[in-house]
């Protein structure tokens, strides 16, 4: 169940997604894919969703309110709200083999995401799927999530 406002307009708070947990087991997680994982990788924590924009051997830096991949904007960043604040991202981070940086698609609400010094870069292996339907509150239909 998402807690926050941090996937609008895809996912709206209090929606459940469904997760499609085989979904890594023969290829890795890539940018631009909407994943559930848990923070830090406390099981115990309810799993948070958000948007892959760093993946291994990248790295990765909001510069002036937008995303730089490698020192390039990322793709879609010319449709994309400018980020106020950038936290850790303010310096490039350098994501190690098995790490990736997430964001939520609404960035500017308040959340928890790669650029918070209390989650930072997430680990594969916190990964728990690929999100890829979501169950609106209200009861009307199951969503696609892009």
């Amino acid at each position: 169940r998402m807690t926050d406002a941090s996937m609008l307009p895809d996912i709206v708070a209090e929606e459940h997604v469904l997760i499609n947990t085989m979904a890594f087991r023969l290829s890795s997680p890539a940018s631009g894919d909407v994943i559930a994982f848990y923070p830090s990788g406390n099981t115990e924590a309810q799993p948070l969703v958000k948007r892959i924009v760093g993946v291994p051997g990248e790295s990765v830096q909001i510069d002036n309110g937008v995303v730089l991949i490698d020192g390039v904007p990322a793709p879609g960043s010319d449709s994309i709200a400018l980020i106020r604040d950038p936290g850790m991202a303010a310096t490039a981070i350098e994501l190690k083999d098995g790490e990736y940086f997430v964001l939520g698609d609404e960035r500017n609400v308040q959340q928890t995401d790669s650029r918070s010094p209390g989650l930072g870069v997430i680990h594969a292996a916190d990964i728990i799927g690929k999100v890829w339907l979501a169950l609106p509150a209200d009861g009307a239909g199951l969503h696609i999530v892009r």
